[in-house]
């Protein structure tokens, strides 16, 4: 299995700068990773290894907000968390290898949804369920 990976762009083109400093994910009670801390240079890539359960995946959650955590985590110097969910979406994208495709689409298509946060107000009206 290929180890998860990250690397971020901006939508100027140009990379970011993911600064990570003493990450801790609990979850029910259970400490999964702590006082995890990097920084993550234009044009690098961070590989997560590790055994199964070891936290690699929420991780990569944490960082685009999909889990809850304690410590800083800052792209271009901006707490990620402090982004409104448009230019968040502008700069993170995540994708799961485990979740599965709900509807027939190309692998280019597939690709292509990742544009969307670039075309505007794309945000503008969509409601959330829950």
């Amino acid at each position: 299995m290929t180890p998860p990976f990250c690397s971020l762009v901006t939508h100027h083109n140009t990379m970011s700068r993911l600064n990570v400093t003493a990450l801790t994910i609990t979850l029910a009670g259970n400490t999964r990773v702590r006082d995890l801390s990097f920084t993550l240079q234009p044009g690098e890539l961070l590989g997560l290894i590790g055994p199964n359960g070891a936290g690699k995946s929420c991780v990569l959650k944490a960082l685009v907000q999909l889990l809850p955590y304690r410590g800083q985590v800052q792209l271009n110097g901006q707490p990620l968390a402090h982004l409104s969910v448009n230019e968040r979406a502008r700069q993170l994208a995540y994708l799961s290898q485990t979740d599965d495709m709900q509807w027939p689409l190309s692998v280019y298509a597939f690709v292509a949804l990742g544009r969307y946060p670039h075309r505007g107000n794309w945000w503008h009206g969509a409601t959330m369920r829950t």
